[in-house]
C-alpha cells in the first residue's frame, strides 16, 4: 500500500520542449523509474539538461548543445509536495543558465491556455523588492532558506540539484555536480540541507560568532596600540587611580607654590647681598629657562604619541578596508577569465554585446570609461590615505626620537648647570637652595599633572574598551557552547543519515556482477561531503569505470535514503545521466537498472528516478518504464528533438493533440 509522501516530493509530470510555438519535445513522466532510452548522440543528454534546467538548475554557456540552442523555451509540469504547477524557462542567448523562471499554478493545458495573467515571473536571483524562484519553490516545498553571510551565493534550486542530477561533465570523483562558484561552506550547508541536519540557529549562531570575533579582534588590536606606545601596565585602565594621583599631586603642588610665595621675598633679599649675584643670576635664569623647555618639549612628546596611537587605530581601519576592495578586486579578476552569464555582483543578465563603458559582466553603463574606474578610484584614495599617515608616522616617530634625544640634553645640561651653581654658590644659604629645588618642583609637578590628565581620559577610554572586550567574551564563550550543544545533537543525526546511504551504497556494490572483486569485500566507506569525496576503505583510486560505477551507487543510495527517511529534505527526486560512463559494462547497467527498478516497486514512499540508457534490461523494453520510444534512427525514429514536429503550443491548448 502506497503511503502518502514525504516532503519536500518532486515528481515530473510531463516535459515540454519548444521552439518557437513548434513542439519538438513532448513527454509524459510518471513515478518510480523512467528511461530515456536511446542510441548515444541521439539527444538523451539533451533531454536530462532540460529537466535540470526547468527544474532551476544552471547551465553555464559551454554547457549548451547545439540542438537545444535552437530551441526557445522549456515547459514543465511538476508535483510539489501536494501541489501541480507548471515551471517555463526561456533559452535564451545569454542568459543561458541564468534566466528567469515564469510560474503557473496548475498542470500545463491550465497553464497555457489561462493566459499571462496567471503567469507569474521569477529572476534567478532575489533582490529586496522581489523573491527569486528559488525563493518560492523552497516556500511550497517546505524547504528552509539559507542566509549565511560567508557564502559567495546563495543556496538556491540549482544548489540542491547538484545532488540530484549525475551528468556527464562533472568528475567521476566529485559527489557534487561541478560548479565554478565552490567552497567547502556551500558543499556543507548543501549536504547537511539536504540529509535533513540543517539547524538555522547552528549557522545564526556561527555568523553571530564570527561578528563577535571580528569586534573583539578590533578592540584587541585598539588595545595592544595604546599599551605599546604607552608601555603602561597595572593600572593603566583604572581612571580612579589616576584621579587619586591627581589629587594627591594638586594637594603638594599647592603645597609647594604656598611655601615658594613665602620663601620668595626673603629668598632675593638674600641674594642681592651676595657677591657675583650677576653671574649667578644669569645661571638660575638658564636653569628657569631650560626648566621651562623640559615642560614644553614632554608636552609635545606626550601629545605626539596620543597622535601617534589615534593613528595606529586609522591606519588599521584603511588596511581592513583596502583588503575589502582587493578580495573584491581578485574577484573581479577571477571572473574575467570565467565565462558566466549572470553577473555575480548586480544580478543582471550578462549581455554579449560588450561595450568599453559598461560593466564587464552586467553590461549596465558605467560612469567611466574603464570597466573598474570605481574600484580603482577607491582603491588609489585608500593607498593614498595609508601612505601619508604612514608618512605621518614616519615623521611623527622622527620627532618622538628628536624630542626624546633633546629632552635628555635638556637634563644633562640643567644637571651641569646646577652643578656649577652649587660651585660658585657656596655660601648660599639652605634656604636658597630649597627655594630653587622648590621652585623647580613646581614645574615638575604641573607637568605631571597635565600628564595624568592625559592618562586619565585614556585609562576611561581604555576601561570601556577592556569590559567590552570581557562581556565580548562572556558572549563569545556562552555561543560557542550553544554551538557546540547543536553541534554534538546534529552530529548524531548526521551520523545516523550517513549509515543510512553507506548501508545503501555497500548493498548496492555488494550486488554488483563486475569483475573488481575488490567491491565484494568493502569494510568502510566515508563519505565526505566538504570534500566532495567518496572514501572505499581509504581508496579513491579504482578503474575509471569501477569508479563511475561507485559515483552512480552513491547517488542511488542517497536517493533511496530520501525514500526511507522522512527527515531528509533531498525531494525524492534523482536524474543519472551518466549510468553507463567510462565503458561500464552491460551486465552491470542491467543488474544496476534492475536493482533501481526493485526498490521503486517496494517502496511504499512515492518516488522519482530518471536514467538514460543506451543499453537497457530487456525485461523493461516495450514498458511504460520507457518514456517516448527508443531512439535509434535518425530517419525512422529521429532523435529526442523532433525539429520536423507538426505539432504546436496550439494544438495542446486545444487539447486537439494532448
Amino acid at each position: 500500500m502506497m503511503k502518502s509522501f514525504y516532503k519536500p516530493t518532486i515528481f515530473l509530470n510531463r516535459l515540454v520542449i519548444v521552439k518557437d510555438q513548434q513542439v519538438v519535445y513532448d513527454q509524459n513522466f510518471h513515478k518510480g523509474m523512467n528511461v530515456i532510452y536511446g542510441k548515444n548522440a541521439f539527444g538523451k543528454s539533451c533531454i536530462m539538461d532540460m529537466i535540470f534546467y526547468v527544474l532551476g538548475g544552471y547551465l553555464s554557456e559551454t554547457e549548451w548543445k547545439k540542438e537545444i540552442k535552437e530551441c526557445t523555451a522549456v515547459y514543465g509540469e511538476v508535483l510539489l509536495n501536494d501541489e501541480i504547477f507548471t515551471l517555463k524557462r526561456d533559452i535564451d542567448h545569454p542568459p543561458y543558465g541564468g534566466a528567469a523562471m515564469s510560474i503557473c499554478e496548475g498542470d500545463l493545458n491550465q497553464a497555457l491556455s489561462c493566459g499571462e495573467m496567471c503567469w507569474k515571473r521569477y529572476n534567478y536571483k532575489e533582490s529586496k523588492q522581489k523573491e527569486s524562484f528559488s525563493n518560492f519553490l523552497f516556500k511550497v516545498l517546505e524547504i528552509p532558506e539559507v542566509k549565511i553571510s560567508e557564502l559567495d551565493s546563495a543556496i538556491t534550486m540549482n544548489s540542491l540539484l547538484r545532488l540530484m542530477y549525475v551528468d556527464q561533465r562533472t568528475p567521476y570523483f566529485e559527489i557534487f555536480r561541478n560548479e565554478v562558484y565552490d567552497n567547502d561552506l556551500k558543499r556543507k550547508v548543501i549536504s547537511d540541507l539536504m540529509l535533513g541536519v540543517y539547524d538555522t540557529d547552528y549557522y545564526m549562531l556561527k555568523n553571530e560568532l564570527k561578528k563577535l570575533e571580528v569586534e573583539h579582534k578590533e578592540i584587541s588590536d585598539y588595545l595592544s596600540n595604546v599599551l605599546s606606545v604607552l608601555n603602561v601596565t597595572g593600572n593603566a585602565s583604572d581612571p580612579l587611580f589616576f584621579n587619586q594621583l591627581i589629587n594627591d599631586k594638586n594637594k603638594e603642588l599647592n603645597d609647594k607654590s604656598n611655601k615658594l610665595l613665602s620663601l620668595k621675598d626673603q629668598f632675593y633679599s638674600d641674594f642681592a647681598k651676595k657677591e657675583g649675584t650677576g653671574e649667578l643670576k644669569k645661571i638660575i635664569l638658564d636653569i628657569e629657562k631650560i626648566n621651562a623647555e623640559i615642560n614644553d618639549k614632554t608636552a609635545d612628546l606626550i601629545k605626539y604619541n596620543y597622535e601617534r596611537i589615534d593613528s595606529n587605530n586609522f591606519i588599521s581601519s584603511l588596511k581592513r578596508k583596502l583588503s575589502f576592495l582587493e578580495d573584491s578586486e581578485k574577484t573581479m579578476e577571477y571572473v574575467e577569465s570565467v565565462d558566466v552569464d549572470i553577473c555575480p555582483v548586480c544580478f543582471s543578465e550578462v549581455q554579449k554585446n560588450q561595450s568599453i563603458d559598461s560593466c564587464y559582466l552586467c553590461k549596465s553603463p558605467l560612469d567611466g570609461k574603464t570597466r573598474n574606474i570605481n574600484l580603482n578610484k577607491l582603491k588609489r584614495n585608500l593607498l593614498m590615505q595609508i601612505q601619508e599617515s604612514e608618512t605621518l608616522q614616519t615623521k611623527r616617530g622622527i620627532i618622538i626620537q628628536d624630542l626624546s634625544r633633546e629632552l635628555k640634553v635638556l637634563k644633562n645640561k640643567k644637571d651641569k648647570l646646577q652643578k656649577d651653581l652649587s660651585l660658585k654658590n657656596s655660601t648660599v644659604f639652605q634656604n636658597e637652595i630649597y627655594f630653587l629645588n622648590l621652585n623647580e618642583e613646581i614645574g615638575y609637578l604641573k607637568r605631571d599633572i597635565e600628564d595624568l590628565e592625559k592618562q586619565s581620559a585614556l585609562a576611561e577610554s581604555l576601561k570601556i574598551k577592556i569590559e567590552a572586550k570581557e562581556e565580548l567574551n562572556e558572549k563569545t564563550t556562552k555561543i560557542k557552547e550553544k554551538i557546540e550543544s547543536i553541534h554534538l545533537r546534529n552530529e548524531a543525526k548526521l551520523n545516523d543519515s550517513l549509515r543510512l546511504i553507506t548501508d545503501n551504497l555497500k548493498q548496492l556494490l555488494l550486488n554488483d556482477i563486475g569483475a573488481d572483486k575488490d567491491l565484494k569485500k568493502i569494510k568502510d566507506i566515508k563519505i565526505n561531503f566538504e570534500k566532495n569525496r567518496l572514501f572505499i576503505d581509504e581508496r579513491t583510486n579504482f578503474a575509471a569505470s569501477t569508479m563511475g560505477y561507485i559515483k552512480n551507487c552513491f547517488s542511488i543510495g542517497l536517493w533511496e535514503a530520501s525514500v526511507e527517511n522522512s527527515t531528509f529534505k533531498l525531494p525524492r527526486f534523482m536524474l543519472l545521466d551518466n549510468l553507463e560512463d567510462k565503458g561500464i559494462e552491460d551486465d552491470r547497467i542491467y543488474n544496476i537498472q534492475d536493482s533501481i527498478n526493485d526498490f521503486c516497486e517496494k517502496s511504499t514512499v512515492p518516488c522519482q528516478i530518471i536514467i538514460s540508457a543506451s543499453v537497457l534490461n530487456s525485461k523493461f523494453i516495450n514498458t511504460n518504464k520507457v518514456i517516448g520510444q527508443y531512439y535509434y534512427d535518425e530517419v525512422l525514429t529521429g532523435k529526442t528533438l523532433n525539429f520536423k514536429s507538426k505539432v504546436y503550443l496550439s494544438d495542446i491548448v486545444n487539447s486537439e493533440y494532448n
